[in-house]
């Protein structure tokens, strides 16, 4: 059984804002020791605060970020 491009290009909200952070970072539009604000991003993207936590933690398991609670 072979699934369509829809099928293929659906991304969960974690990935989504996974993704997004990452080519952010990796674009230099986040520069190192900018602040990642949880509250602006999930403006932007019209999420919770939950997928962007959890995708900074995923990149802070990749080295990418470093998180400081307050």
């Amino acid at each position: 059984m072979k699934l369509s491009d829809s099928e293929h290009s659906f991304k969960t909200k974690n990935e989504f804002v996974y993704d997004f952070i990452k080519i952010n970072i990796l674009n230099g539009n986040l520069n190192q020791g900018e602040r990642i604000i949880i509250k602006g991003i999930s403006k932007r993207l019209n999420v919770s605060g939950t997928p962007i936590r959890e995708a900074l933690k995923k990149l802070e398991s990749e080295g990418l970020v470093k998180i400081v609670p307050h």
